[in-house]
C-alpha cells in the first residue's frame, strides 16, 4: 500500500485509526475494477473495518500519478509494480501480509 504524504500517519495502526476517523473521505486508487490491486484493497478494508472510496484507473501508472498529485490518498500495489518508498508503506505491507 502506497500512501500520499498528506495523510497524517506514520504507522499502519495510525493509518487505520485515521481511516476509521474519516470514513468515506479517503480515496483508494487501483489499477482497475476487479484487478488484484483492487481486490487487495477490498481485503484490506474488510480486514480492518475501514471505509475507503475505491477509485478505479486504467492501470497502475495513472493511479500512482494521481497518488503523487494528491487526487487519491492511497493506492494498493504489488511489490513488483510499486517501489516501497517510506516506512509507512512497509508497515502497511506487513500489516496486510501478517508480517510474512
Amino acid at each position: 500500500m502506497n500512501v500520499n504524504p498528506s495523510v497524517p500517519a506514520k504507522t499502519a495502526a495510525e493509518f487505520i485509526a485515521y481511516a476509521k476517523a474519516n470514513p468515506g473521505r479517503i480515496n483508494m486508487g487501483s489499477a482497475g475494477t476487479g484487478t488484484v490491486i483492487h481486490l487487495s484493497g477490498e481485503l484490506f478494508k474488510a480486514m480492518t473495518g475501514v471505509n475507503l472510496v475505491h477509485v478505479p484507473y486504467r492501470g497502475g501508472a495513472p493511479a500512482m500519478t494521481d497518488l503523487i498529485g494528491g487526487q487519491v490518498q492511497v493506492v494498493e500495489g504489488d511489490p513488483m509494480a510499486f517501489k516501497i518508498t517510506t516506512p509507512l508503506d512497509l508497515m502497511l505491507a506487513e500489516a496486510v501480509l501478517g508480517g510474512q
